[in-house]
């Protein structure tokens, strides 16, 4: 029998087989550490974008806010002038009411008579008129034919305690403000 020594051989295996491992091995290192640096560098873009995309909406939201601020600024002024623009509209419209009321009085008023007093409170207006005596039934009949002034009442009638000759005639009613003016009225003015 021949003797045949295998040591060599099987050193020879052992290394080619350590060799394979090792390179295999090395390779799954190799791409486990690439797989591993390409999704740490994913997961890393993905927060840098995440983390722009939040200072972006947050730079967003603080414009918005600064908006909204501006424009709730704008509607409080817009709402104040509105306020400022009506009542100035409400008094000139009291204005040009008054203005009616004393002109239609003064259509019917006779030359020598005189408004004693005048009052508004609660919505009601009061009005004491002196007048000589032999005008005051012609002026009393002639409120109710002009619009303005058929809202007041005759409350009372009394001789004046002044002058004997003059008549004291208090008459009362609503404020009606929200007449409106039509061509008739206005020519018999």
């Amino acid at each position: 029998m021949y003797q045949i020594n295998y040591l060599p051989w099987r050193h020879h295996l052992f290394k080619q087989k350590a060799l394979l491992w090792l390179s295999q091995t090395l390779s799954l290192l190799i791409i486990t550490f690439v797989v591993c640096s390409y999704y740490t560098y994913y997961l890393a873009q993905k927060q840098s974008l995440i983390t722009d995309q939040q200072h972006q909406t947050q730079q967003q939201e603080d414009l918005l806010l600064k908006q909204l601020d501006i424009y709730q600024k704008q509607k409080k002024q817009t709402l104040l002038r509105y306020q400022h623009y009506s009542l100035y509209y409400q008094n000139w419209l009291r204005y040009l009411h008054y203005i009616r009321f004393f002109r239609a009085i003064e259509t019917h008023l006779p030359a020598t008579g005189w408004i004693s007093h005048y009052d508004e409170a609660d919505n009601q207006r009061s009005l004491y008129i002196s007048l000589p005596k032999t005008q005051s039934l012609t002026f009393i009949t002639n409120l109710k034919s002009h619009p303005a002034l058929a809202s007041l009442t005759l409350s009372y009638v009394q001789q004046s305690k002044i002058d004997p000759f003059y008549t004291e005639v208090y008459l009362n009613g609503k404020l009606e403000e929200q007449e409106r003016w039509s061509d008739d009225d206005e020519g018999t003015q």
